[in-house]
């Protein structure tokens, strides 16, 4: 925030003033371009997305226990259905599978 320092001038309090709103007009230009790309992309609500298949499915397909696996096993899920919209159940248990062993040695390090 800008401050009002005693003895300063009142050119250069209006350089700072300057150079501040100069900031903060890029700092918005570049949400202004966040904003966009996650509209143009379809990811408004990709905060919400629930994964295709659940914790109990993967659980099997993995033959884990729930626990700190599985939340990694469904962000992978989660990241393939964002990259591939409109993905089918099929496609995700299809990609899960091929997966697995990438998943499992990618978990374990």
């Amino acid at each position: 925030m800008l401050q009002m320092s005693e003895g300063s001038s009142l050119s250069e309090q209006s350089t700072e003033f300057e150079i501040e709103a100069g900031l903060y007009s890029k700092l918005i230009k570049k949400y202004e371009r966040l904003n966009r790309l996650i509209l143009n992309e379809g990811l408004k609500d990709v905060h919400s997305m629930a994964p295709i298949l659940n914790g109990y499915e993967i659980c099997g397909l993995y033959e884990i226990k729930q626990g700190k696996a599985l939340k990694f096993y469904l962000e992978e899920e989660i990241k393939f259905q964002i990259t591939h919209p409109g993905v089918s159940r099929e496609d995700v248990l299809v990609y899960m599978k091929h997966m697995k062993s990438e998943f499992t040695e990618k978990y374990a390090a």
